[in-house]
């Protein structure tokens, strides 16, 4: 998952996004679901200003398997950034994409429908995914696995 959906705990203005992030992280903890993020994810969330948000999220993800950012998701998440998949100034989310793709996660959970949970990010994705030989994860929005 990538940092919307635990933010979106703790988000009272939006209930249905609310109800749906605090159903996977139960489907998470009732072993239903394998609940993964990335650094990238890990350090957006370090990043929050305010200091008991933060830590609540941080211990909202605690148990979660980290997966990590390295030179080949680096490579990968500037391929899709070189390629206009992704913005330049939006780096991290090109990350979250290229890391569940390298780690052939099924599936990235998300509501960031300005950047990956968009038709043009998808269908780019799974074509430069293709030619460098990855896995393309599915892009959803919580609601469609809960």
């Amino acid at each position: 998952m990538e940092t919307t959906v635990p933010n979106y705990v703790f988000n009272d203005n939006y209930p249905d996004r609310q109800q749906a992030a605090k159903r996977v992280f139960d489907l998470i903890k009732g072993g239903e679901l394998k609940g993964f993020v990335s650094q990238a994810v890990v350090d957006e969330l370090r990043a929050t200003n305010d200091i008991e948000r933060r830590g609540s999220l941080l211990e909202l993800i605690r148990g979660l398997t980290i997966l990590v950012v390295d030179k080949e998701t680096d490579d990968l998440a500037q391929k899709y950034i070189s390629e206009s998949v992704f913005p330049k100034k939006r780096k991290m989310d090109a990350l979250h994409v290229a890391v569940a793709s390298v780690n052939e996660i099924d599936y990235i959970l998300s509501w960031n429908f300005e950047h990956i949970v968009r038709a043009k990010t998808k269908e780019m994705v799974e074509g430069i995914n293709t030619l460098l030989g990855y896995a393309t994860p599915r892009i959803v929005v919580p609601e469609e696995v809960v």
